[in-house]
């Protein structure tokens, strides 16, 4: 497509239906309902999106909600991440920002204590970065296992997903919690 020389293009991974969408800024003019443009494939992703996904009441879509443990995702491999824990942090955290960009769900990431600023600032949109609030071991443990709690008092439980593969945090949280291994949330998100 010549015309799109000089258009800026983002490229979103889309793990969950195998594919991946390219966004052409500026090819659709002022949008879908306003272009003269065929806009098919966006049509039917949106299809397959609405279609795996649950419904709130009044027909709207329901959005999950991730809390990662975010020191078992970066120490999960071997990578030197022991010799700079600030810099690993940070490395999760961006690209868990950068994933979060391609959905709407909501994603807390829960790190031990201290987090550092430079981490804390990758936050914002549908990311919420969360430093426990005790230090020591298990600390971030604690803090998802009170989340949780918090959740099920508001009985707001439906769609959590926890991402650990600590055995021992996966027996400290509630039935109703849909658990993935990091392995799988790595592959998720690319990193």
């Amino acid at each position: 497509m010549p015309e799109t020389a000089d258009l800026a293009v983002d490229r979103f991974d889309l793990p969950n239906v195998r594919s991946l969408n390219f966004v052409v800024h500026g090819l659709l003019q002022e949008g879908v309902a306003a272009s003269t443009r065929v806009d098919a494939q966006a049509k039917s992703l949106g299809g397959v999106v609405a279609g795996t996904r649950g419904r709130r009441a009044g027909g709207t879509a329901r959005l999950m909600r991730w809390v990662v443990d975010g020191n078992n995702v970066f120490g999960s491999r071997p990578d030197g991440w022991w010799n700079d824990r600030p810099a690993a942090q940070r490395r999760l955290a961006q690209r868990v920002a950068e994933w979060c960009r391609t959905h709407d769900d909501d994603v807390v990431l829960v790190y031990d204590a201290p987090l550092h600023d430079a981490t804390a600032e990758l936050a914002g949109g549908n990311l919420t970065i969360v430093e426990s609030s005790r230090r020591g071991r298990d600390a971030a443990d604690h803090e998802i296992v009170a989340l949780l709690a918090a959740m099920e008092e508001d009985d707001d439980t439906a769609d959590v997903r926890v991402i650990t593969s600590d055995r021992g945090l996966r027996h400290r949280l509630p039935a109703w919690a849909v658990v993935w291994g990091v392995g799988r949330f790595r592959d998720l998100i690319g990193y």
